[in-house]
């Protein structure tokens, strides 16, 4: 795959990547797993955990992680670029359009409309994830789970999300000894 494939392959995702990261996980993955078979399902999975938990959105990250992993650092770059095109090209007319109208209320549907479709895209790819980590064995469902239930309540109980996310990486490893992979 040349530098030129991975960037139109990106632009491409970026038109398609509705919703955000999650959405652009989904589409890299079809993209180079399914349809190319350039990075095989288990190296992909293995993207994925760093791609959302580093800073920066998750589909950008995706988007450096394949390039990187299809065609090193220029991948990775073109990658990037290629995914940040789209919405640069989309976002900035419709944020001056949707400011200059924000008073008009036939318009206000629309908003609505977007916001919608927005949650339903990013809805859809969680699941897609899921369905993936409910494929693997009995114990690392258990375990994803519970690690799960306990983010989930550190975070509605008002725990710093910065002290979560630290320790998110203290115990993770951890997680790993008592799973069988």
């Amino acid at each position: 795959m040349t530098l030129w494939d991975i960037f139109i392959t990106s632009v491409k995702i970026g038109f398609l990547s509705y919703g955000g990261g999650n959405t652009t996980i989904v589409l890299f993955h079809r993209e180079y797993v399914e349809k190319r078979k350039l990075i095989d399902d288990e190296t992909f999975s293995h993207m994925i955990g760093p791609s959302i938990f580093v800073p920066g959105p998750s589909g950008l990250n995706i988007a450096y992680a394949t390039g990187l992993e299809v065609h090193g650092i220029a991948g990775a770059i073109v990658s990037m670029l290629g995914v940040m095109l789209p919405p640069l090209l989309i976002v900035i007319p419709l944020w001056l359009f949707l400011k200059k109208t924000s008073e008009i209320p036939a318009l206000s549907g629309l908003k609505l409309a977007l916001k919608v479709v927005g949650g339903t895209m990013a809805l859809y790819a969680a699941l897609v994830i899921l369905e993936r980590i409910l494929a693997e064995k009995t114990k690392v469902k258990i375990a994803s789970l519970i690690y799960g239930i306990g983010i989930i309540t550190l975070l509605a109980l008002g725990v710093n999300l910065i002290l979560v996310v630290l320790l998110s990486i203290i115990l993770a490893p951890l997680m790993g000894i008592f799973v069988d992979t």
